[in-house]
């Protein structure tokens, strides 16, 4: 319209936009700490969305997820909001309350504690915090609703006790604590051998029933982990045995075997003899006995012979070095032994030539046996054979030679073998020695 009143008129087309409607929804209003919401987005025309979750978190997706947490004693109360957009930016926000309710804390401790303990009661101590309801389960089993309570364990297991807390928003919480009752270990063992003469090696052998470890006192100072040790005993004495068997639960049996082990000493033999060197004819010794610990004796003369008694003379009957053994036994039947020697000398010998010159370059020239002891000769008889047995010689003088003559000196035998023969008798012997060879004659 212009100042004179004349009038014109121009027409522009405007588009107005809906825009976005914000709206969301969540399962629920209240939950426990941690509160996992799941938001359902029910916006209209919405392209982008903006979340704040009310404790300071954020999301910028559709349909998020958010874990809610209090760690106070009272409920706290959020306000979550959704700003919503659409392609030409116009925005709609849209507000939700949730309340986060408190967690309680469940925890307890078992008073008095005997694994091995059957059957068992223990007192419990309720450590939670934050509530004000509580049940106690014995697996699955409820006992008690009291903050504390009593548990009684009937027999050998493992059992899962538990405690459920709960607070006046009706948030709980669960703590559980395994107990293991355990078989009772009974200490057992043998012995292979239980006595002995010393050094005595013994095989023990653990024979506890329920029980993973075990450890040995053997009596003497040693200790031993082993399930089936061996032991040697070098001193002679009486052993108490202990057995401690255990379990995987600290269980233990203990078991004294007092007097078990019996090591017994061995004698000391010992022995001197009277003469240790003589002749064949005074060949009677007197063995003395000075053994130690000795119940019983044995003596072997080394030819044969054998005696029990303590002390003994023996006669030998024959020259030799005779190996005189000494066996004692005390009262245990523990056995030791002493060796010595005996030299009985041949005082009577004869020793004979094989051959003989008689050729007057006056070496060796004669045919004589060299004979020592010639005192203890009683009977004496030299006989010269030739080779169809006649004798061609014959003297009862040991210091008598033959020179080769044949029927006292008639003629000389020839360059030939003869045999030979001696017969002695020594005094006091009623036996005659007979020594038999040949001869060769050399010219």
């Amino acid at each position: 319209v212009s100042d004179n009143g004349c009038t014109t008129t121009v027409t522009h087309p405007i588009n107005i936009i809906p825009g976005p409607e914000a709206s969301f929804t969540a399962p629920s209003v209240v939950g426990c700490s941690p509160f996992q919401v799941c938001f359902s987005n029910t916006t209209t025309a919405g392209n982008f969305y903006t979340w704040n979750f009310g404790d300071g978190n954020t999301a910028n997706t559709q349909s998020p997820c958010h874990t809610y947490q209090n760690v106070g004693a009272t409920a706290l109360p959020v306000t979550v909001q959704m700003i919503a957009q659409d392609i030409q930016l116009c925005a709609d926000t849209f507000s939700y309350n949730l309340v986060i309710s408190p967690q309680p804390i469940s925890a307890f401790t078992l008073n008095g504690f005997d694994p091995c303990l059957i059957p068992q009661t223990l007192l419990t101590t309720n450590l939670s915090q934050f509530s004000n309801g509580y049940q106690w389960l014995l697996g699955t089993q409820q006992i008690s609703t009291a903050i504390n309570t009593s548990v009684t364990f009937p027999g050998v297991g493992e059992y899962d006790i538990s405690l459920v807390a709960t607070n006046q928003y009706g948030c709980s919480a669960t703590s559980t604590s395994s107990y293991d009752i355990h078989e009772l270990p009974q200490a057992s063992l043998s012995a292979v051998p239980r006595q002995g003469c010393i050094p005595l090696e013994v095989h023990f052998s653990n024979q506890s029933t329920n029980a993973t470890n075990v450890l040995w006192s053997l009596g003497n100072g040693v200790l031993s982990n082993e399930n089936n040790p061996t032991f040697t005993y070098n001193q002679a004495g009486v052993y108490d045995i202990t057995l401690i068997a255990y379990n995987d639960g600290a269980c233990s049996d203990t078991l004294f075997a007092n007097d078990y082990i019996m090591a017994f000493p061995f004698p000391i033999a010992d022995f001197w003899m009277d003469p240790e060197e003589t002749n064949i004819f005074e060949s009677t010794i007197e063995f003395h006995n000075t053994s130690y610990n000795a119940y019983n004796s044995q003596w072997y003369f080394g030819d044969g012979a054998v005696s029990h008694d303590f002390d003994v003379t023996y006669t030998y009957p024959n020259a030799g070095i005779w190996p005189v053994t000494l066996t004692v036994w005390n009262m245990y039947g523990c056995r030791a032994e002493k060796k010595d020697v005996v030299i009985i000398n041949d005082m009577f010998n004869v020793y004979v030539p094989n051959a003989f010159t008689p050729d007057g370059d006056g070496i060796n020239e004669v045919f004589l046996p060299e004979i020592s002891g010639k005192p203890f000769i009683n009977k004496y008889t030299l006989r010269i054979f030739d080779r169809w047995g006649t004798t061609i010689f014959e003297t009862n003088d040991y210091d008598q030679a033959w020179v080769g003559d044949v029927r006292d000196g008639d003629y000389y035998a020839k360059d030939d073998a003869y045999n030979w023969q001696i017969v002695i008798q020594l005094k006091g012997s009623d036996e005659e020695r007979t020594y038999n060879g040949h001869v060769f004659i050399l010219r």
